[in-house]
């Protein structure tokens, strides 16, 4: 299960095929352990989140949307197909519960993980001759916003044990600071600009939740780096400049992208116009602008936008809930005391990535790349998992 477990993870930072079919063989695995009674003491296909009602609220507030607007082709529940990730997420949490994962040593497997992706990802843009590195995902916008969830997760591991490591292992200590350096690169060469917002945020969040010295660090060492970057490397000038320039790039697209769907919001104010279909009605609200038919069509490129224009306002609250109900799980495992080392460190590293992944959302609906959202999966199943761990702790020990 454990192979099972880390393919997937592979496959979701390298191919869809390979993410599909490693999720799907762990997901299978599971059932077949679950017939036939097998697997660890106390293990349970299905575990509660206290979230269950929550969940069946959600689903309805969408499939209440494409009811009151009937903007879609085919059946519902092949619409409300695209919740399933729900379902991917309590299996997920079994899957940890399976294993019985070993922190330690699956922090380090990640690690080599992120540093074998990203040197794949700059020899396969090299060979493409790309001009951003896309890689194996043949995607910059996708590599840079699955990686960065990654990097922010062993970042905050790093920054929270870079003493410890200097101190008592310096071998690991330079291990660790020049992979995150080789997988900080790629994000760089990425050229995707909202995803080193969002690196920024996400490391300085960690760092002021650790210490308000590391996190003056972290910023001047920032201001130095994008500084150096901007002085001395044209392409990152011209890219940072780009945005200045809107009105004359493709930046302009993503600016009637974000007013279109301002548009669709406002006459579905409520339920939305249907998950997704803010998409398929483009082609409708560009000709009421006058728009050329030939205008680029796309995700809104904003993930909380996207999701009021295609939910409505009832739809965004739900997202919002959920999202940031991770965020302060994240935090509750951070300040416990009856976590382990490994176990702070990683919320710590989930809470920065997953600031940092809000962040992202500001220029790309992040969450619709199902990979990306896989790596999300992965992240808040581990919390999940980590609190059960902590609450059977406290449990015991009090």
């Amino acid at each position: 299960m454990i192979y099972l477990l880390l393919l997937s993870l592979i496959g979701t930072l390298t191919t869809q095929s390979g993410m599909d079919i490693f999720v799907t063989l762990t997901v299978l695995t599971l059932l077949v352990q679950a017939i036939r009674k097998k697997g660890p003491e106390g293990w349970k296909l299905f575990s509660k989140m206290n979230l269950e009602a929550f969940w069946i609220f959600w689903v309805g507030v969408i499939a209440l949307g494409f009811v009151l607007n009937g903007h879609f082709d085919g059946p519902l529940w092949k619409r409300l197909g695209e919740m399933r990730w729900i379902l991917i997420l309590y299996l997920m949490v079994s899957a940890y519960q399976y294993v019985k994962l070993d922190l330690e040593k699956t922090l380090k497997v990640v690690l080599g993980v992120g540093v074998f992706v990203s040197i794949l990802s700059w020899v396969v843009s090299a060979v493409k001759g790309e001009d951003r590195v896309g890689g194996i995902l043949n995607n910059p916008m996708t590599t840079a916003h699955s990686y960065s969830l990654v990097f922010l997760v062993l970042s905050g591991v790093f920054l929270y044990r870079w003493q410890q490591l200097l101190a008592n292992n310096r071998k690991e200590f330079y291990a660790w600071f020049l992979s995150l350096a080789v997988m900080g690169i790629t994000l760089v060469l990425t050229m995707t600009r909202g995803v080193w917002i969002a690196l920024f945020a996400g490391v300085l969040v960690i760092a002021i939740a650790l210490s308000w010295r590391l996190a003056l660090a972290v910023l001047g060492m920032a201001i130095v780096f994008v500084g150096g970057l901007f002085m001395f490397w044209p392409k990152f000038h011209d890219r940072i400049m780009f945005a200045f320039n809107y009105q004359n790039n493709y930046d302009s697209e993503r600016i009637i992208l974000w007013k279109t769907n301002w548009m669709i919001f406002k006459d579905h104010p409520w339920f939305g116009a249907g998950y997704g279909q803010n998409y398929d009605l483009l082609g409708k609200y560009y000709a009421m602008q006058g728009l050329p038919e030939d205008q680029f069509t796309g995700h809104a490129h904003n993930q909380f936008l996207h999701m009021l224009a295609g939910t409505g306002i009832v739809g965004l609250i739900c997202y919002l809930f959920i999202y940031f109900y991770f965020v302060g799980q994240a935090w509750k495992i951070f300040k416990s005391t009856w976590t382990s080392v490994y176990e702070k460190a990683v919320a710590i590293g989930i809470f920065g990535a997953l600031i940092g992944f809000a962040f992202g959302g500001l220029t790309e609906s992040n969450f619709e790349h199902a990979k990306v959202r896989m790596v999300l999966i992965f992240m808040w199943a581990l919390l999940l998992y980590m609190r059960a761990k902590s609450n059977n702790c406290s449990d015991l020990k009090g």
